[in-house]
C-alpha cells in the first residue's frame, strides 16, 4: 500500500468519528495492547532489529515514557503526515508517564520474558540485550496503532523504530516505519 493510500485509508476510517468518550480522535485500548506488541516484534525483528538476540528474547516491564520534551516533539514531527494529528497526539500522550506490561509478548518460535531493568551482561560477560516498547495510541476506528520498540545490547549499541501497525482480517501487521535509529 502506498503511503497517500495509507494515509487516506487512516482518514476514511477517522471520518465516521472517535468512539464514545474518546474525544481526541483516538484512543487507548490496553485490550489490544498484547496482541499490537507482538506484532510490533515481529515487524522489528524482520528489519534487523533482533540481529544477534539471544534464544530468551528479554522484555523491559515498563512501558518506555518521554524522558524530555523533546522526545514528545520528535514524536509528533516523525509521526506528521503518516497518520492523522489525534493519534499522533494520543501516542504523545500515551508516553507521558510509564505502564507495565502484564505479560512478554508472543514471540514466534522463542521463549520471552519480563525483565525489571536493562541486564547488565550475559554469559561470559557479553552484553544481552532487552527489548522495550512504548505505550501503543490507536485511532479511533480501532484499525491503526502507533508504538515504538527499541533494543539495547550494551551502552553502544540499539536500534528503535517508531512503527504504524494496520490491523487487518489475520490481525495486526507493520503499515510503515516512520523513523528508524541506530545507536
Amino acid at each position: 500500500m502506498t503511503r497517500s493510500r495509507y494515509v487516506g485509508v487512516c482518514l476514511a476510517a477517522l471520518a465516521c468519528g472517535p468512539p464514545a468518550g474518546d474525544p481526541a480522535g483516538a484512543a487507548l485500548r490496553p485490550e489490544w495492547e498484547p496482541a499490537v506488541y507482538a506484532a510490533a516484534y515481529a515487524a522489528f525483528a524482520r528489519g534487523g532489529g533482533a540481529r544477534g538476540a539471544a534464544d530468551t528474547v528479554l522484555v523491559l516491564a515498563a512501558t518506555r515514557p518521554w524522558e524530555h520534551g523533546g522526545q514528545a516533539a520528535d514524536a509528533r514531527r516523525a509521526l506528521a503526515g503518516a497518520v492523522p494529528g489525534a493519534l499522533a497526539d494520543a501516542y504523545v500522550r500515551a508516553n507521558a508517564a510509564p505502564a507495565r506490561l502484564a505479560a512478554p509478548p508472543a514471540v514466534p518460535g522463542r521463549a520471552a520474558a519480563l525483565v525489571e531493568a536493562y541486564p547488565r551482561a550475559g554469559p561470559g560477560g557479553a552484553p544481552r540485550a532487552a527489548v522495550q516498547f512504548s505505550r501503543p495510541a490507536f485511532s479511533a476506528g480501532g484499525d491503526t496503532a502507533v508504538v515504538e520498540v527499541t533494543r539495547v545490547c550494551g551502552l553502544v549499541c540499539g536500534r528503535s523504530e517508531l512503527l504504524v501497525l494496520v490491523r487487518g482480517p489475520a490481525g495486526w501487521r507493520r503499515g510503515l516505519s516512520v523513523r528508524n535509529v541506530l545507536f
